[in-house]
């Protein structure tokens, strides 16, 4: 036997112990031909009645090869359905099952489908190709499969089994805390069996409930079947500020449309930004109802408590320290959708003048519509400004606030309770606030000691204040009376600007959230101030 014939085979061999450890049939053709078949299927397994991808790959030695082969899917019922396909080179052809299967192909009957494929070119030998799915014996549908948060849904086990019995449990999202509820269903069931509502319904134990956004994972076990189906649904926020949209989020068309009802730029469903934003925080949307400036939900705060930042049309508040809170209108309010506003101390010391006008003032300027990580989503650097528009963020994470909270509350003597501020918030807001009215920025000492600015000479400390501009300020709008002194028509104002506002120089407030100067003596005893 010569040494070229002995190498030839060697080489086979090698070739066959290599295609021995391959679970697809190949054969070799010489000159072109088919080389290989491998069936894939998109679902191993599939719920009755639903269809199936079926891709059957075909491997050539020529671009030029024509081959032409058939298809045969037998179901568990011995039914035969078949397929013709061909092609040119090597090509993957996609068919779809039942599709246009011959003898009238479903899916109906549970069980095992397999799938046999054959393929060649005239006169070589056909080349041979299995796979298989399965239709389930079990499997879930759900009411819905996206909710809001703290909505509810239920889940079916759909069945032709006339006796089964089993449980669902349902897992929280790692982010919502992870923990799970369990459904038994019990033992001797025939058919198709639906859940009460969960979370609350009868019949459901553990913790898991839906006040986490995220993909919660449902697991059916049947008695002896461990896992016997699994689906999922979505938790989304309502709230279109959540800032991290789930793949099918909602939130979008909360604020937009893409050709229809658009009525401002930016494809908003509002004409100015302020008329979109108080189409939901009006009362009738969001439970933050910044015109009347009260809280309307029960799990961020004391129902139906004045808000935090007050409000634009009306403020309920304690502001005579009687230990009541009424709601009355704002006698002062940052000027959103004003145009042509003037923001107070803008700019760095030695500007002198009164701060910048701005094109316009929009909630958009202070918060972040699309959400982000911010507390009460407030922008790292407020937008708006041009000449003296902030270089660099500050950053109070919400994270700070572990129980959030967006009502007012009060100490012993009527004050506003700062210490209800989560920590590590309020040491931040004078910064906040500073990047548009910078030159109101002052520490101990600024109110003795010229600063070097003509308009802003002298100011009031802000910074290490134990509230900073909070501790007298709200943010959104003040119900706070002023009388006497603190209403005087003859104030001068920086650079000899009056401002453009709504209402009266004899009642403007500005945003103090005490009548008169009250918030002096928060911090200035009286009786320190009358000792010497």
């Amino acid at each position: 036997m010569g040494k070229k014939r002995l190498t030839s085979i060697a080489t086979a061999l090698v070739l066959i112990t290599l295609l021995s450890l391959s679970i697809t049939p190949v054969v070799m053709a010489a000159d072109g031909g088919v080389k290989q078949v491998t069936v894939s299927v998109t679902d191993a397994e599939i719920n009755p009645g639903d269809t199936d991808n079926i891709t059957i790959t075909v491997v050539t030695g020529s671009s030029i090869d024509a081959w032409t082969g058939t298809i045969t899917v037998t179901d568990p019922g011995t039914g035969t359905h078949i397929k013709a396909i061909s092609g040119t080179g090597t090509v993957s052809v996609s068919n779809i099952f039942p599709g246009t299967f011959s003898n009238s192909p479903d899916t109906d009957t549970v069980g095992t489908y397999s799938i046999s494929v054959t393929a060649n070119i005239a006169g070589q030998t056909a080349v041979n190709g299995t796979g298989s799915f399965a239709v389930k014996t079990w499997y879930l549908t759900l009411s819905s499969y996206s909710i809001v948060k703290n909505g509810t849904l239920t889940i079916t086990v759909n069945t032709a089994d006339t006796d089964w019995g089993g449980d669902i449990t349902i897992t929280e999202p790692t982010g919502g805390g992870s923990q799970s509820a369990t459904y038994d269903f019990g033992s001797g069931l025939s058919g198709d069996q639906t859940t009460t509502v969960f979370p609350g319904g009868a019949g459901w134990t553990g913790a898991a409930d839906t006040a986490s956004a995220g993909v919660y994972s449902i697991s059916f076990d049947e008695d002896g079947t461990p896992s016997a189906d699994d689906e999922t649904f979505d938790v989304q926020d309502a709230n279109p500020h959540v800032g991290n949209f789930g793949a099918t989020t909602y939130a979008c068309a909360g604020c937009h449309r893409t050709h229809v009802e658009v009525s401002g730029a930016k494809l908003l469903k509002g004409s100015t930004q302020l008329g979109l934003c108080n189409s939901c925080h009006d009362g009738t949307g969001a439970n933050t109802n910044i015109i009347s400036g009260i809280y309307l939900g029960n799990t961020e705060g004391t129902q139906n408590a004045g808000l935090r930042g007050g409000g634009f049309t009306n403020a309920s508040m304690d502001s005579d320290l009687d230990g009541t809170v009424s709601s009355m209108p704002v006698t002062s309010k940052h000027t959103a959708g004003a145009t042509n506003p003037r923001a107070w101390g803008s700019g760095a010391l030695g500007s002198n003048d009164a701060g910048e006008v701005m094109s316009s003032l929009e909630c958009g300027n202070c918060h972040n519509p699309h959400g982000n990580s911010q507390y009460r989503i407030l922008r790292p650097q407020p937008t708006g400004l041009v000449a003296d528009a902030p270089t660099s963020d500050v950053t109070i994470l919400a994270s700070l606030e572990t129980t959030k909270n967006y009502t007012i509350s009060y100490d012993t003597n009527y004050y506003r309770d700062m210490g209800a501020y989560p920590t590590g918030v309020l040491s931040k807001m004078t910064e906040w606030c500073g990047q548009c009215h910078e030159r109101y920025e002052a520490g101990a000492g600024a109110g003795s000691n010229p600063r070097g600015d003509t308009v802003f000479l002298y100011s009031h400390m802000t910074e290490g204040l134990g509230g900073e501009c909070l501790k007298c300020h709200v943010a959104h709008g003040t119900s706070a009376t002023m009388g006497g002194n603190s209403a005087s028509p003859t104030i001068t104002w920086p650079a000899n600007t009056p401002p453009t506002w709504q209402g009266s120089e004899s009642n403007y407030s500005r945003l103090l959230h005490i009548n008169n100067r009250g918030v002096c003596i928060q911090c200035h005893d009286t009786a320190d101030l009358t000792s010497n």
